[in-house]
């Protein structure tokens, strides 16, 4: 076993007890066990501004970076296995991590090789084409889901200034429509449309308080950049 892969099951490990201890099941009143068990971020009787959670929300992130992330998503699906609110960070942390060193693993396994010249390769017209008009249509249908959700959320009353009122509480009869969920926005904007996202975010003042979408779309940009560099250099297009 080389160094490197007994450091990428030692992390992993870490991060899947890392979620696992912190794993609370709720009780009913009765004193029965739940059938469904949530994080620690995801309990009600865990605020999420607990020193836990704060520690949490620093730790993860570390993980994946570090290498983790094939141990967060196993303790995400095991623990977790939905998307909401609380854990939409964890879930494209985890992403990005996969991402970013399934690169370095395809490079140490000798699957993707580099020279100097690679990065300077001409590149493949047909390929290049096909990747901007992804790109495009991408960002242009993020941007469109951005604002539709920032329209949603006006007619609600669900703003940050309506919000110490009683969202809603002005509102003449109907009820309130459904929000398009977090993880739709974080993934169309992780699959390519970062840059739609951004924008949208800036122009309409939305999603501006959730730190996962100020910091998290950014990143998604630059992981993007990244990967694509990374594909030219290695002769893959």
């Amino acid at each position: 076993m080389t160094h490197f892969l007994a450091y990428l099951i030692a992390v992993n490990l870490v991060a899947f007890l890392v979620l696992s201890v912190t794993h609370r099941p709720t009780r009913t009143p009765d004193g029965r066990r739940t059938a469904r068990n949530r994080n620690i971020r995801g309990n009600s009787r865990q605020p999420a501004d607990s020193p836990a959670a704060r520690v949490l929300s620093i730790l993860m992130p570390l993980l994946a970076l570090a290498g983790g992330s094939v141990g967060m998503l196993l303790g995400l699906i095991l623990w977790e296995r939905n998307v909401n609110k609380h854990n939409v960070a964890w879930w494209f942390e985890t992403a990005v991590g996969l991402v970013a060193w399934g690169m370095v693993c395809a490079w140490r396994c000798g699957l993707v090789s580099f020279n100097g010249a690679g990065m300077f390769r001409a590149f493949n017209p047909v390929m290049l084409r096909g990747f901007g008009i992804y790109l495009l249509a991408m960002n242009c249908v993020t941007l469109l889901v951005f604002v539709a959700d920032k329209r949603i959320a006006l007619a609600n009353g669900d703003t940050p200034r309506s919000r110490g009122r009683g969202a809603g509480s002005d509102r003449s009869g109907g009820g309130a429509r459904s929000r398009v969920p977090e993880s739709w926005l974080m993934g169309l904007s992780f699959m390519g449309g970062a840059l739609g996202g951004i924008i949208a975010m800036r122009l309409f003042n939305h999603k501006t308080r959730d730190w996962y979408f100020v910091w998290g779309l950014p990143v998604f940009v630059v992981l993007q950049a990244v990967l694509f560099l990374y594909l030219h250099a290695g002769g893959l297009f």
